[in-house]
């Protein structure tokens, strides 16, 4: 009997001891396991502190030299030493928190201050740039406005800048406007200097391009440069003058019919207006013709007098007779009759005038 028991006793022993063992190599196991996940979570997941170049700019101009940057947390508490920009107007800053936080610029009393959000998060080299304004008391407004263009028309408005301030202040237009008229508002060129307690006014032409379907908007914005002062506008814009010319070319062969019954109609909503006709020969034709092609060619009115407007949903019949010049070379020769009128003056609507002046085989 006590032979059983002193085998049941070392078993059981040899079980203590493997589970011992077992336990103390899951407790070695679950070490290691734990160490692998603070190593992988520092470098894996815990936020790291990043670096940021901050570029200090006048609005439209230069960098700013010594301009003061601080970035600053929810409280106002600052996050490390506050920076001058260098020459190049950058400041550099490292060991920011991961995250947003706010940024202040200030570059002395001629600016105005800085102060937004800094997004920070992720990971690598943040660059952040910020815009000062000059300090100023600018106003700015329109006068003639157009209420609205046609197609191919231009016209000119003007923009003033008043200036409340005690300083001079050399003013600039910067205008911005939608992807369908780029370009259709030119800001005029060079500068003005606008004294204290004085205004300027800057002209501002409008020519209108070609417009998509029978009426869009144009719109966007003037700025004076080197501040935020800024004012919308919104013309709206249509192709409701729409003349056509036909026949869309002439050719005339030697010996053949010297006349030729044209059109000109107006397809549009609105009248024609100031309506001029003329033909316009080209440089080998002019010693032949003249300068304004008086000689090989002559508008006939059948319609009768001088008609200068044309309504809408109307046309106007006119002959071309043509000349032969005498003395000319056989060849071919190129005109074009020309039709100008409101809103066509540049280049106008034409027709190429084909001059077949060789001899017959």
């Amino acid at each position: 009997m006590a032979d059983y028991d002193d085998e049941g006793e070392g078993l059981s022993g040899k079980v203590a001891e493997i589970s011992s063992a077992v336990a103390g190599h899951a407790k070695l196991i679950l070490l290691a396991v734990l160490l692998l996940g603070l190593v992988g979570y520092y470098f894996f997941l815990y936020p790291k502190p990043v670096s940021a170049r901050v570029s200090v700019r006048e609005i439209d101009a230069f960098p700013i030299e010594g301009a003061e940057v601080v970035f600053e947390d929810d409280s106002g508490n600052t996050l490390g030493a506050a920076q001058l920009t260098d020459p190049s107007g950058t400041a550099f800053f490292s060991n920011l928190p991961p995250r947003s936080v706010r940024l202040r610029a200030r570059a002395g009393m001629a600016y105005g201050e800085y102060y937004d959000t800094a997004d920070l998060s992720g990971s690598g080299d943040k660059i952040i740039a910020v815009l000062l304004e000059k300090k100023n008391d600018i106003r700015i407004a329109f006068h003639n406005i157009p209420t609205a263009l046609s197609e191919g028309c231009s016209d000119n408005f003007v923009l003033a800048v008043a200036n409340g301030g005690e300083d001079p202040f050399e003013t600039e237009i910067a205008i911005e406007g939608n992807a369908l008229f780029a370009g259709a508002f030119s800001a005029p060129d060079g500068k003005k200097t606008v004294f204290p307690k004085e205004s300027e006014n800057f002209t501002i032409r409008a020519a209108v391009p070609k417009v998509e379907g029978d009426s869009n908007t144009a719109t966007g914005k003037m700025r004076v440069k080197r501040t935020t002062k800024e004012i919308s506008f919104g013309i709206p814009v249509d192709s409701l003058v729409r003349p056509s010319l036909s026949p869309s070319e002439v050719r005339f062969q030697k010996g053949g019919n010297p006349v030729f019954l044209m059109s000109l109609e107006n397809t549009g909503k609105q009248p024609l207006s100031n309506i001029a006709i003329s033909v316009s020969p080209e440089t080998n034709l002019k010693a032949y013709c003249g300068e304004d092609g008086s000689q090989c060619f002559k508008l006939e009115r059948l319609a009768g007098g001088e008609v200068r407007s044309l309504a809408p949903q109307s046309k106007l019949d006119f002959g071309l007779r043509i000349t032969q010049p005498t003395e000319i070379p056989p060849g071919d020769y190129l005109a074009q009759l020309v039709v100008r009128a409101t809103c066509l003056n540049s280049p106008g609507l034409s027709a190429p005038i084909y001059l077949d002046l060789k001899n017959p085989q």
